[in-house]
């Protein structure tokens, strides 16, 4: 079971590289030093690319791993160094990634299996609250940003 979250990690490492020799660093750097740029703009970032992920792709695992592997090389240009600031981005990438559990999430199945709900109840019970869950925990996230930041 071990296998496919190697690789992802891995395939993550190596996009951030990638990412790192193009020019978003430097345009990330850009909207910084222009005063264009807010931290609550970067949380919504990470929020939307874990949220996208999740959604188009089923895993949440997967999702944080290659959002994570997208934010990181810019993330200290963006200013967010501090354990604070770093785990406030984690935490909305980790909230994005929670947004939605419909079919493609092997988690939803788990879900209408054992509780013994068809995949209609399970939308209607399970995936909307995953997205209530998202929601507020950005909420929140953004609030403690707004305090702390």
């Amino acid at each position: 079971h071990a296998g496919p979250i190697l690789i992802l990690v891995g395939a993550g490492g190596v996009f951030g590289n990638v990412l790192k020799k193009t020019p978003l660093a430097d345009l990330v750097q850009q909207w910084v030093n222009n005063g264009s740029f807010s931290p609550i703009t970067f949380l919504l970032i990470a929020y939307a690319i874990g949220s996208l992920l999740k959604t188009a792709q089923g895993s949440t695992t997967s999702a944080i791993i290659v959002a994570t592997s997208i934010l990181a090389p810019i993330a200290t240009i963006a200013g967010f160094i501090q354990p604070l600031s770093l785990s406030l981005l984690l935490s909305a990438t980790a909230a994005g990634a929670m947004m939605v559990s419909h079919t493609n999430d092997a988690y939803f199945w788990v879900i209408s299996q054992f509780s013994g709900l068809s995949m209609q109840e399970t939308y209607r019970s399970f995936s909307l609250l995953s997205i209530v869950l998202s929601i507020t925990s950005l909420l929140v996230i953004l609030l403690l940003a707004l305090v702390a930041l």
